[in-house]
């Protein structure tokens, strides 16, 4: 249920048929979403291909990237109608890139009018991040956050257009999903519930949500 609201987002800039790359393409579950929609699809990560079990039925094409050239992609210029982000964004100076390096490699892989949808990009005042850290828990969180002033920077530095910003889920989701038992952990109800509560809260605490997500438009060809 975290990925609703990049559903959405795809749902309302993304045609049926366009050449769509899952850029950090992590363990296939947008590529599927994408796919079972009828986009075409590549998909793009440091990491080995190892979820055939989960494409299997599509024509799904998988590039693996070489982490030494942590920006430069292996695509031609113009040649993607969309590229799509899931938590991926925040991670490119860990591997020895830059964010801004990474959005002018996304912005020359796209065509001109295609959308680049980036979700989950972490928010610097996420009061679920900081209570980690200040904590100390052994819980992962993110050592690159954001703001949604920098998030603007980037895209005028880069010159795409910034479409829509958004923040969004006020609960933790992964922490507590791993800690009910199956039953609820995979009931609709359940997750109406949570969902409901989230919604609510998101807009009482906005300031303090966990996420972003943006969309960015290219509008001229390079």
């Amino acid at each position: 249920c975290q990925y609703l609201g990049l559903y959405r987002l795809c749902k309302r800039y993304l045609i049926e048929d366009q050449q769509i790359l899952d850029w950090g393409a992590g363990n296939g579950h947008c590529s599927y979403y994408l796919l079972d929609r009828g986009y075409k699809v590549t998909g793009y990560s440091f990491e080995a291909y190892s979820y055939e079990h989960l494409l299997g039925e599509f024509e799904y094409e998988f590039i693996q990237g070489n982490s030494s050239s942590p920006i430069l992609l292996p695509f031609d210029n113009d040649y993607f109608d969309a590229v799509i982000s899931v938590g991926v964004l925040e991670h490119v100076q860990e591997t020895g890139g830059d964010d801004v390096g990474s959005l002018r490699e996304i912005k020359r892989i796209l065509k001109p009018r295609g959308h680049f949808i980036c979700y989950h990009l972490p928010n610097k005042f996420s009061w679920i991040d900081s209570f980690i850290r200040l904590s100390k828990s052994s819980l992962p969180h993110h050592e690159y956050r954001y703001t949604a002033d920098e998030i603007r920077r980037m895209c005028k530095i880069v010159g795409l257009e910034l479409r829509e910003i958004n923040q969004y889920a006020s609960l933790p989701r992964q922490v507590i999903g791993r800690n009910l038992p199956q039953k609820l952990r995979y009931s609709i109800e359940v997750a109406e519930v949570y969902n409901s509560v989230d919604s609510l809260l998101e807009k009482l605490i906005k300031s303090y949500t966990q996420n972003y997500s943006f969309v960015l438009q290219k509008r001229y060809a390079e």
